[in-house]
C-alpha cells in the first residue's frame, strides 16, 4: 500500500482563548480564507494548518480552538498541537484587560519549556495602541510581546523576523520526512515547495456521513474531530501530505445540507466555503452512505460533481454494518444501479475498520 509521508517545517501553534483573533491571525499568515471568522466565540473546533512563506523560509502554521474549551477532543487536539509545536504564539486581545484565565494559560504554557512568543493581537489603530502600551504584560511572565494588527498587518514582519531568529531556519532544510531526492526544484515558495503545486483533494458530503473518520483513517492519525452531533466539522481543515513523491493538500470540508436545515450562521458560512473549495478542488471525493438509500441532497452533490468535470471518487461509508452476504449483494447492486450514470470510480469502504482505505491511496496514487 502506498504510504503517506508529512511536512517536517517547523510547527507555529497559534493558542489562545476564543475570539482574540487567532483565525483571523492565521489567514493573514496564511493569506487564505481558509479559518471561519466571526465575532462570536468558538467558531474553531479543530486544528487548521496551513504554510507561511516568510523570505525563503516555509513555515507550518496551526489555528487551534479556544483553550477554555470543556470538549475533551478538542482539549487533545490542542494538547497534541502544544507538544510538537517548535514555538508557541500566545495570542490575547490588546483591546481587553489581561483575565485570570489568561494568566493561568501563560503558567500552564511556560511549564512546557517551549519557546513562546505573546501575541498582543486587535491593534488596529493609533488610539488602541496607546490603550494597550498602558498594560503590564510582562505580567504574564512571558517575556517580551509583539503589538500586531490581523487586519492591517501591522507587526507581522517583527513576528515572523523573531521567529526566524529564534528557529535559526536554513533555506534548504528538508520540507518532508525521509525526503525522495531533491525538493528543490524550484525557488521555495508556498505552493512551490516540491517542484509543482499540490493537487488538492476536497472531502464532502451532508452531515454525518463519515468524512472526518474517513479522513483521519487515510491519514493514519485522528487529525479531524469525530462527533456524533452533526456538522462537528464547521470549517474548511486542511492537510498537505506527500504520497510516492507528490505532493497534495486534503480537505474536510463542513457537511452539507438544504438551507432550511442549517441552524446558524456559523454552519451556513462554512457551508458556502465547502462549497467554493469543491469548485477550487483538482480532485473530489464524495462520502455517502452506503446503508442507506439516495437522499435529495446527494443527488445534488453527484449532479455538482459530475458537472465540476473533475476527476472524483463516490466513497460509499459504513460498509462495516452490513449484515450478511444477502444483504451485502443487494447494497452492491443498489449502489451499481443508482449511481450507474456518473462515471467515477466507486469503492465500499469502513472509516471504522479501514476496510478497502488502501484502495483511496492506490486511486490517488494512479493520478
Amino acid at each position: 500500500m502506498p504510504k503517506i509521508k508529512f511536512l517536517d517545517l517547523p510547527k507555529i501553534v497559534l493558542v489562545g482563548e476564543t475570539n482574540v483573533g487567532k483565525s483571523s491571525l492565521f489567514n493573514r499568515l496564511t493569506e487564505k480564507h481558509l479559518a471561519l471568522i466571526a465575532p462570536w466565540p468558538g467558531v474553531t473546533k479543530d486544528s487548521n494548518q496551513g504554510i507561511y512563506y516568510w523570505q525563503g523560509k516555509l513555515f507550518l502554521i496551526i489555528d487551534t480552538a479556544g483553550m477554555e474549551s470543556k470538549d475533551s477532543e478538542i482539549q487533545k487536539q490542542i494538547k497534541k498541537s502544544i507538544n510538537e509545536a517548535d514555538i508557541i504564539l500566545y495570542v490575547i486581545d490588546g483591546r481587553e484587560e489581561i483575565s485570570a484565565q489568561e494568566k493561568q494559560l501563560a503558567r500552564n504554557l511556560k511549564a512546557k519549556k517551549k519557546p513562546i512568543f505573546l501575541v498582543v493581537n486587535k491593534i488596529d489603530g493609533k488610539q488602541i495602541e496607546k490603550n494597550a502600551e498602558e498594560k503590564n504584560f510582562k505580567s504574564l511572565g512571558l517575556g517580551n510581546y509583539f503589538l500586531v494588527s490581523a487586519i492591517t498587518g501591522r507587526g507581522i514582519g517583527d513576528l515572523c523576523e523573531a521567529i526566524v531568529k529564534k528557529l535559526k531556519i536554513e533555506q534548504n532544510r528538508a520540507i518532508f520526512k525521509k525526503s525522495p531526492g531533491n525538493l528543490h526544484k524550484q525557488r521555495l515558495s508556498r505552493h512551490r515547495f516540491l517542484g509543482s503545486d499540490p493537487i488538492k483533494i476536497a472531502i464532502f458530503g451532508r452531515t454525518n456521513v463519515g468524512k472526518s473518520s474517513l479522513l483521519n483513517k487515510i491519514l493514519g492519525f485522528p487529525r479531524a474531530i469525530v462527533s456524533e452531533i452533526p456538522h462537528t466539522t464547521r470549517e474548511p481543515q486542511n492537510t498537505w501530505f506527500i504520497l510516492e513523491g507528490k505532493p497534495f493538500l486534503i480537505i474536510d470540508t463542513a457537511g452539507i445540507r438544504r438551507r432550511g436545515k442549517t441552524k446558524s450562521k456559523i454552519e451556513y458560512q462554512g457551508i458556502i466555503r465547502s462549497k467554493k473549495l469543491i469548485q477550487k478542488a483538482d480532485i473530489l471525493f464524495l462520502v455517502l452512505e452506503s446503508q442507506k438509500e439516495l437522499h435529495r441532497q446527494d443527488k445534488k452533490l453527484l449532479g455538482l460533481m459530475k458537472e465540476s468535470k473533475k476527476k472524483g471518487l463516490i466513497i460509499l461509508n459504513k460498509s462495516d454494518i452490513w449484515e450478511g452476504k444477502e444483504k451485502e449483494e443487494k447494497i452492491q447492486n443498489y449502489w451499481k444501479v443508482v449511481l450507474a450514470k456518473f462515471p467515477f470510480e466507486k469503492i465500499f469502504v469502513s472509516a471504522k475498520t479501514g476496510k478497502n482505505i488502501d484502495k483511496i491511496l492506490k486511486f490517488l496514487n494512479s493520478i
